[in-house]
């Protein structure tokens, strides 16, 4: 009885400690539990308002979002985190309004809105190294077409192989007499590692296996690379030229 009543106590302590709150005048800031982009907390305020009690991010994921350089991207991401958790967002800030300040309301409020603010960091963050992605694929692309002859060369709904178990979609695919090249650009993400590994592995698992490429956008900062070199030829983006897609499309 005395252990489990030490760990409800602890449990009560460790839920307390999980968020502070910190007085502003006649509002508050909870330095909630919530993570945007795995190191900054998300701020909630909670301020009177003639209508009732108000509680925003304060501008916070715009803020984050400018320091990204994601500004351009803020309002598509914000819309879409505030019709998902049912608070508002007036351009600026994401809040919500409680006529009554009920502890159990204003607390859905306080997690939504930090959600809201979180998704949308996060959001602007996605899209941003969508659009470095895609930019970059432009580049690989341009350099294979240059290299092969453009009906070995296989793009969009047509760059796909089947591995020993499933389908996958590439980048580019490339067919030569000689060997079919999987190329995947892989982002400095353990996602797109985690991604890559899987195609990878499985096509190098069927008969008469392709040559699975992976170019890293940023080599330095991609994260369980080995993971990779088991299953695949790495490429770094600068490293890309004619000269090497040749090389990799010989037969091993």
């Amino acid at each position: 009885m005395t252990q489990t009543t030490n760990l409800h106590e602890i449990a009560n302590l460790v839920a307390a400690s999980l968020a502070k709150a910190s007085p502003r005048g006649e509002s508050a800031v909870i330095a909630t539990p919530v993570l945007a982009y795995g190191h900054t907390f998300v701020p909630v305020h909670i301020s009177p308002h003639r209508n009732g009690t108000l509680v925003s991010d304060g501008g916070f994921a715009k803020r984050e979002a400018a320091l990204l350089g994601g500004d351009n991207l803020f309002s598509a991401q914000a819309r879409r985190a505030a019709a998902h958790y049912g608070v508002q967002c007036d351009g600026d800030i994401f809040f919500a309004l409680e006529r009554e300040a009920e502890i159990d309301a204003l607390t859905s409020a306080v997690a939504s809105v930090a959600n809201a603010s979180k998704s949308t960091i996060e959001g602007v963050m996605h899209r941003m190294v969508e659009t470095h992605v895609d930019a970059n694929r432009d580049l690989v692309l341009r350099s294979i077409i240059a290299s092969f002859h453009h009906t070995q060369v296989l793009t969009g709904s047509k760059a796909k192989l089947h591995g020993a178990r499933e389908q996958w979609d590439f980048d580019v695919v490339v067919q030569t007499p000689q060997r079919t090249l999987a190329v995947d650009i892989i982002s400095p993400h353990s996602g797109s590692v985690t991604s890559a590994f899987a195609k990878f592995s499985d096509i190098r698992d069927r008969a008469n296996a392709p040559r699975g490429v992976g170019v890293l956008l940023d080599k330095e900062k991609t994260p369980r690379l080995k993971l990779i070199t088991d299953v695949a030829s790495l490429v770094p983006l600068e490293a890309v030229s004619e000269q090497q897609w040749r090389h990799l499309a010989r037969a091993a």
